[in-house]
């Protein structure tokens, strides 16, 4: 059987990759580890209001729930759930912005 030899080149070479790699890997981990952090925008330090807004809880509890009733949802009855909602917010100064051709 034949040594595969690889030839000194070749090692140099290779061993020079992963030394240079190795160092540019560690140098970028690094730096990022110790560069300064960037400013950060006041919309993200306001403090969390935690009161709960119950009228937005008394408004999800009266919503219909779908899976309780026997009704199936299809197209149409979205379509006319839809377009019911456009015409109790006709009356208002907010449109909708896309209205179901039926």
């Amino acid at each position: 059987m034949q040594k595969i030899k690889f030839s000194v080149y070749f090692v140099f070479i290779s061993i020079f990759t992963f030394v240079t790699l190795f160092i540019l890997i560690v140098q970028n981990s690094y730096s990022n580890l110790v560069k300064p952090i960037s400013q950060i925008d006041n919309t993200v330090l306001t403090p969390i209001n935690s009161n709960l807004d119950l009228s937005v809880i008394d408004e999800i509890e009266k919503r219909e729930d779908f899976a309780a009733s026997n009704t199936p949802v299809t197209l149409t009855s979205t379509i006319s759930a839809v377009s019911a909602a456009s015409i109790s917010t006709s009356s208002s100064s907010i449109k909708p912005a896309v209205t179901p051709k039926l």
